[in-house]
């Protein structure tokens, strides 16, 4: 079956970072192909097939939508992904698959305003917060994530 979900994320970037969204979108899916639970399923965008990972097989996910709005400092990332998802219980450990993502990334390249240097960033579930993200170059802080990012919205496609 189908099902669709959001993966969002809001920023609230310093004055003047510049940010650009770039690939790969990785997510953790259930596979029903592997039959286990909890893999890294890596969407590389332009044209690149998207994989399941470690066995590197075709994932059936697709990109419907990304949209950026930035309104002040705050800047909002959304994309609109659709997969296959059929029930099965790990082939590990036995664990029941789950339909909703429990984990993503989102890469992104951020550009001081102090030194010009783009700093390839990236947001993911599991990290501790508050946490800062510095320019590599110059130490300007670029932004301060204080809650958890990405955040999934599940509804079934139709």
């Amino acid at each position: 079956m189908e099902y669709e979900v959001t993966m969002r994320a809001t920023f609230q970037f310093n004055k003047g970072v510049e940010v650009a969204f770039v690939a790969p979108l990785e997510i953790s899916l259930d596979c029903f192909q592997c039959v286990r639970t909890r893999r890294t399923v890596v969407i590389n965008g332009s044209g690149s097939l998207p994989f399941c990972t470690p066995s590197r097989h075709v994932f059936p996910v697709q990109v419907l939508s990304t949209s950026v709005q930035t309104q002040g400092r705050q800047t909002i990332v959304a994309y609109r992904l659709r997969y296959d998802f059929r029930p099965f219980a790990d082939a590990k450990d036995g664990d029941p698959a789950d339909v909703l993502p429990k984990w993503g990334r989102i890469n992104f390249v951020a550009v001081c305003p102090v030194c010009k240097h783009g700093n390839e960033e990236s947001v993911q579930n599991n990290i501790a917060r508050p946490w800062k993200a510095c320019c590599q170059q110059c130490g300007y802080v670029l932004y301060t994530e204080r809650d958890e990012m990405p955040v999934f919205e599940m509804a079934e496609a139709a």
